[in-house]
């Protein structure tokens, strides 16, 4: 089966259980929109806290999406900036930082084999 990665979800729980449904092999990719509390980010962080964990990566989309904790003293985002994401899907999803990163690192694996 082919393995999907959706790139930077910013769809709502809705669009991703169709998305569960449909393919064995998805993976969902999030930004710094789910450090957003607002509109598509509300919906993201939603959907961030439905989605099986098993199928959560973590993503920059550098030099975009700059995390809400970083848009004040940067202009853009860079790749460390994923622990500032990576902090706020652990508060999301209720859970231990260091836990969700070694998930997240193992889903990384299983997505791309590195």
């Amino acid at each position: 089966h082919w393995k999907i990665h959706l790139h930077c979800y910013s769809g709502n729980w809705r669009m991703a259980q169709a998305f569960l449904e449909s393919f064995s092999n998805v993976f969902f990719g999030f930004t710094g929109l789910v450090t957003y509390c607002q509109s598509r980010g509300e919906e993201a962080r939603h959907a961030l806290s439905q989605i099986p964990l098993d199928r959560v990566l973590l993503e920059t989309d550098a030099p975009y999406m700059v995390p809400a904790d970083a848009k004040k003293s940067h202009k853009w985002c860079v790749p460390a900036m994923v622990l500032l994401i990576a902090n706020e899907v652990a508060k999301v999803r209720d859970m231990d930082l260091n836990t969700l990163l070694h998930i997240v690192r193992h889903n990384t694996t299983a997505m791309y084999g590195v």
